[in-house]
């Protein structure tokens, strides 16, 4: 997978779990084109396609405030600090600031998600992509590698809905991709289904 290839997947990561999808994104998705592999990435990727094509907004939206927001809280908390402590605003993410801090990354001031929010995180490392920063590897270990798969594992096996299930088998099958490629041992290897 090129830089480019790259790019455009942790901002679709990003996109994905920002807001509920709409129909452009899902326009955007269905046209993705695919080689077709048996690599699990290949068929994630085809699977994502194919529920893009067929996702109904409304339930896709119903499903993302279920999933993610719901009343008190989502079924799922798309965190880093909660996916390393169990609570929110915890060390994970004043360790991940003072990171952001020395990659001279800010904050943007209207956003009022912290930086630890798992479309942040994809935010950032498409930024280093695109800046070709050599910091790629490191951000991967420090913010993706510790949770990302964890969480994807959970929303994998969510009962809320059909499409994010098959958005956290691509994303698993990216970070295991990104991961093999960088060296990074231990993402994918407990759970190679």
């Amino acid at each position: 997978m090129n830089d480019e290839e790259r790019l455009f997947f942790y901002q679709l990561l990003a996109r994905l779990f920002r807001a509920a999808p709409d129909s452009a994104l899902l326009n955007l998705i269905g046209q993705l084109e695919v080689d077709a592999g048996d690599d699990p990435f290949s068929q994630a990727l085809s699977a994502l396609i194919a529920a893009a094509k067929t996702a109904n907004i409304e339930q896709l939206d119903d499903d993302f405030h279920r999933l993610f927001i719901g009343l008190g809280r989502g079924e799922l908390v798309p965190y880093l600090s909660w996916y390393q402590t169990g609570f929110l605003m915890e060390k994970p993410l004043a360790t991940l600031r003072q990171q952001l801090k020395q990659l001279g990354i800010r904050r943007q001031p209207n956003n009022c998600e912290p930086e630890d929010h798992i479309s942040a995180i994809c935010e950032v490392m498409a930024l280093l992509i695109q800046t070709q920063s050599q910091q790629q590897c490191v951000f991967f270990q420090n913010a993706i590698a510790p949770w990302f798969e964890h969480f994807f594992n959970d929303l994998k096996i969510s009962t809320t809905g059909i499409f994010y299930p098959i958005v956290a088998e691509w994303g698993l099958a990216l970070i295991r991709l990104e991961a093999r490629s960088i060296s990074i041992p231990n993402v994918g290897e407990a759970d190679a289904s």
